[in-house]
């Protein structure tokens, strides 16, 4: 089974969007994700965008994820059933970034 970890990166976006995170299976980069930090987001302030995607990621999903945890699951389910994410692992994960589950 592979294994879904995640890296924090800033993103060059010439605005306040700079926290990202590289989501890896097996080592190999999956996606980018954005956590839209800016205010001219609006609703969508705070939510996670898949910046560029890989492989079963490429085609983006159309709207940004309200929580962490949607996009990696996101990424999980794209990869297929060969991609594990364990709930406390999001949670761990979520925690770090400091978003916590509802």
């Amino acid at each position: 089974m592979s294994r879904i970890t995640v890296q924090p990166i800033r993103i060059a976006t010439a605005s306040e969007d700079e926290t990202g995170l590289l989501v890896l299976i097996d080592r190999r980069l999956a996606a980018v994700l954005t956590r839209l930090d800016a205010a001219c987001h609006g609703e969508a302030r705070g939510r996670w965008f898949v910046e560029t995607g890989f492989g079963p990621c490429a085609a983006p999903p159309p709207e940004p994820h309200h929580r962490l945890s949607e996009a990696l699951r996101w990424i999980a389910d794209r990869m297929g059933e060969a991609a594990s994410l364990a709930e406390a692992e999001l949670h761990q994960i979520e925690r770090r970034f400091g978003v916590l589950p509802d």
